[in-house]
């Protein structure tokens, strides 16, 4: 009698949403998918609730489904980056994001921010090809090689700034930025970013 191989079913679902190089305020939105911001160059801040993160140039953030979040760019037109929105089917993987990765500053140096940063020259490259046939299967490619990356990831651990809820609202108001140092807490103006 012939043995044969069973293989478990595999289900996969790739989502690819929204990828754009803005320069600008985005106000504070909540959605179902995971959101990957690369900062290309200067810095970005994203308040989510009384949260402050600032990714700098070559950094990288996954924030995850149903949190709120705002993004500033406090610098000018110095900033670049790009952002897209994705979803994933394997419910393993997507609890290991959200507990090890998500909402966290993934630092320039580490292999995942690295990973992202390939990712965003690839879709770029692959832009150019938007006519070519194949052209959505290789992005969907690109980003499940990606996603291999993210797979292997070990677990981010960064602080994350906690500010008082009327300073973080009165900095958005008024395009300052927030910075905290223990108990001490000063907003800086806007005009006062490094390059």
């Amino acid at each position: 009698m012939a043995q044969s191989q069973v293989f478990q079913a595999i289900e996969s679902t790739v989502y690819l949403y929204g990828g754009h190089f803005p320069n600008w305020h985005y106000p504070q939105e909540q959605h179902q998918l995971f959101e990957m911001i690369v900062v290309l160059q200067g810095t970005e801040t994203v308040f989510m609730g009384t949260r402050r993160c600032v990714l700098s140039a070559g950094e990288a953030m996954i924030i995850t489904p149903e949190t709120a979040h705002e993004s500033f760019n406090f610098c000018g037109n110095r900033l670049r980056f790009f952002c897209f929105h994705f979803s994933v089917g394997d419910l393993a993987l997507k609890t290991q994001i959200i507990q090890n990765l998500g909402n966290t500053v993934l630092a320039a140096d580490t292999p995942l921010a690295q990973a992202a940063q390939r990712l965003i020259q690839r879709f770029s490259a692959l832009q150019a090809a938007q006519q070519q046939p194949d052209w959505t299967l290789n992005m969907e490619i690109a980003f499940l090689q990606f996603m291999a990356v993210v797979s292997q990831a070990p677990r981010v651990v960064a602080p994350v700034a906690q500010l008082p809820e009327q300073q973080v609202i009165l900095a958005q108001k008024n395009g300052d930025v927030v910075i905290s140092e223990g108990a001490a807490t000063a907003v800086i103006s806007s005009r006062l970013c490094s390059a």
